[in-house]
């Protein structure tokens, strides 16, 4: 078990919870609530396999498109120093421990990665993206790591 998969920030799942911002909308008398959830693997110390979970035998590529999460008492993810000093660090919870996915931003990290080839990149990518179209969601794709970016990637 990881050192931490039991922290209420990771809460034995596989995305962080990174808060909410409630945003006026251009007539002023509307507003909507925005929540940003990243989704990750989290691995375990020892077998580096990914930590058991609720979703764990889905594979990353459909796991990472569910629109529908939950984890009750989900703690907002602040910093890494959080994990395991919950009690130091202000407690933001997930309302209610849900969250409907309206939309999704993906983003490509074009760095060169050590064990990594740019063709295995694309190709998760491609898998993943795949699986985002079938929510029939918006989707918005950015690149990071531009200032890095693997030669194949040019």
């Amino acid at each position: 078990q990881t050192d931490f998969g039991g922290s209420p920030v990771i809460n034995n799942d596989h995305w962080l919870y990174w808060g909410e911002r409630q945003v006026s909308l251009d007539d002023a008398s509307s507003s909507v609530t925005i929540r940003v959830i990243e989704q990750t693997e989290f691995l375990d110390d020892e077998t580096y396999e990914p930590i058991a979970g609720p979703s764990t035998s889905e594979p990353y590529a459909k796991r990472c498109c569910q629109i529908r999460l939950e984890s009750r008492d989900k703690l907002m993810y602040i910093q890494k120093e959080q994990l395991g000093l919950e009690a130091e660090f202000d407690q933001h919870v997930l309302p209610d421990g849900k969250c409907t996915v309206d939309a999704f931003i993906y983003v490509f990290d074009a760095s060169r990665v050590e064990g990594r080839t740019f063709e295995s990149q694309c190709s998760s990518s491609a898998s993943i993206l795949s699986n985002v179209i079938k929510t029939k969601k918006p989707v918005v794709i950015a690149l990071s790591q531009m200032d890095i970016v693997d030669d194949e990637a040019r």
